[in-house]
């Protein structure tokens, strides 16, 4: 790249030419004898020199130029020199004069290549990378350079974390959280996208039961970060047992028999009962509704009668109890 020089060889019989009217091809003009032009962008031009002698006399004659020099200076700018993986870093090419008709090559020395006059490329390992350029002009004319140690693509670290009890449940809600991330510096919990907590090892109780989903997000030294996360199943639980006699004479203990227990979302309860000769006395479809010892209006006699509950639990799995009781009056 540079000043172009031309070198005016005209020559007339009368020995003296008085005035040059040089036409370079990019609209700029010069009345030099052996002018020096800067192109500003590289390409084939047509030069034109109209010369004049003492006489008047006028003569002209036009050449091709082919100016496609390559840069004095490789000169390129990315967005970034430092990050964390992956990282897509812009290289803006400022070296000039160059255009699209130059052969371009980058080397960005993680084993990618690029032939883009402006790239993008993605390094995706942490490391230190020299970038290299080369600029070829159409007519063979070669620059290149290494940037040494250009980028610095430093390591992230690794997310991850335990819990305790791994399978909570209502009784036992309150879970620990023990961070076991590498290269963490800070650390950013988020507990169903509503409660947030910023220790290192927090304590957090489960609300409900049902599917819950931890999101740790950490952070190192250089700013990397990475993101991990859990889903945590706090189970239904319950409970359930039938006693094996009551006594319904209306002193309010023990006067109802039913099932006793947990019985937090059960579904399709149903409660039978029969007496020793096969009749259903009683049905009730509501765990907290019993037999009371009444066969419609008349208290039953005392005895032993079959009884069978069915119920789903609360994810729908069916349980089944099937007994005896005795009605003692």
């Amino acid at each position: 790249a540079g000043l172009v020089d031309f070198r005016d060889l005209s020559f007339t019989g009368t020995g003296q030419i008085t005035s040059w009217d040089w036409r370079f091809g990019d609209g700029k003009l010069s009345s030099s004898q052996s002018p020096q032009h800067d192109y500003n962008d590289p390409g084939q031009r047509v030069v034109t020199l109209q010369v004049q002698d003492i006489d008047g006399c006028r003569d002209t004659i036009q050449k091709f130029v082919s100016y496609f020099p390559v840069p004095n200076l490789i000169l390129i700018s990315p967005n970034r020199v430092e990050d964390c993986p992956p990282s897509e870093i812009a290289f803006n090419n400022l070296s000039s004069p160059i255009d699209d008709s130059y052969v371009i090559r980058w080397d960005f020395g993680d084993g990618s290549t690029s032939d883009e006059v402006s790239p993008a490329h993605v390094f995706e390992e942490a490391g230190v990378y020299d970038v290299a350029l080369s600029i070829t002009s159409p007519i063979g004319c070669r620059t290149d350079t290494v940037f040494r140690q250009l980028i610095q693509i430093h390591p992230g670290p690794v997310a991850d974390f335990t819990v305790s009890p791994e399978k909570p449940d209502p009784f036992n809600p309150v879970v620990s959280f023990t961070d076991r991330s590498i290269d963490a510096w800070r650390w950013n919990w988020n507990f169903d996208g509503v409660h947030t907590s910023i220790e290192q090892n927090p304590v957090y109780t489960l609300q409900d039961t049902g599917l819950h989903r931890v999101v740790l997000r950490v952070t190192n030294t250089f700013g990397c970060q990475d993101t991990t996360s859990r889903l945590i199943d706090v189970a239904p639980f319950i409970s359930f047992h039938m006693p094996n006699a009551f006594t319904p004479n209306n002193d309010t203990v023990n006067d109802v028999f039913k099932g006793e227990g947990f019985l937090r979302g059960v579904q399709k309860f149903s409660l039978k009962i029969w007496s020793r000769w096969g009749e259903l006395i009683f049905e009730s479809n509501d765990p907290d509704t019993g037999w009371d010892g009444l066969i419609g209006n008349q208290q039953a006699p005392q005895g032993v009668y079959l009884y069978e509950v069915s119920l789903n639990q609360p994810r729908g799995l069916p349980e089944f109890y099937k007994g005896f009781v005795t009605l003692v009056r």
